[in-house]
């Protein structure tokens, strides 16, 4: 064609051997800034679609692995409050959280408790203990007192 000079790729593209006619498009979960010889793995906590020519960051209460083409939401029983993470933080004891994509974790209200780590779901204190919000256990009644299932507090008897 009589060129004398060859095009640099441009942004999301590159040329993997001399003589190419064509820049091939980077696959999605890469990128490439323009006159690249190969596309680079998007870090965990990041993502693109083919051709990008950066890594977009993930929103809070989401996360990927290196080379994702989309974030991923939090599973119900984690959370994070960070951009670009890479995974989620399992709730603590004491806390909970039922809905996927959270941020944070909702402590145990009156009356319920998480003994384990990941939990979507407070347990209901038994009849006969107690307990106050973000607990790990139910505590037994004291002599004298009573309680139903879910209080906080116990009842003295008469």
């Amino acid at each position: 064609n009589g060129s004398t000079s060859c095009d640099e790729t441009p942004n999301g593209t590159y040329t993997s051997a001399t003589g190419m006619t064509e820049a091939l498009v980077c696959p999605a979960g890469t990128y490439s800034e323009g006159a690249s010889t190969s596309c680079s793995d998007c870090p965990g906590g990041t993502w693109s679609v083919a051709g990008f020519a950066t890594c977009t960051s993930c929103g809070v209460g989401e996360y990927s692995y290196s080379r994702a083409s989309e974030c991923t939401l939090c599973a119900a029983g984690t959370a994070t409050d960070t951009t670009g993470s890479s995974s989620c933080s399992a709730c603590e004891a004491g806390s909970y959280q039922s809905k996927n994509g959270s941020t944070s974790c909702d402590e145990t209200p009156n009356g319920t408790y998480t003994s384990a780590t990941g939990m979507t779901e407070a347990l209901v204190c038994p009849a006969g203990t107690y307990s106050e919000g973000a607990s790990t256990s139910c505590s037994d009644c004291p002599g004298g007192t009573w309680s139903v299932a879910g209080f906080a507090t116990c009842t003295s008897c008469g």
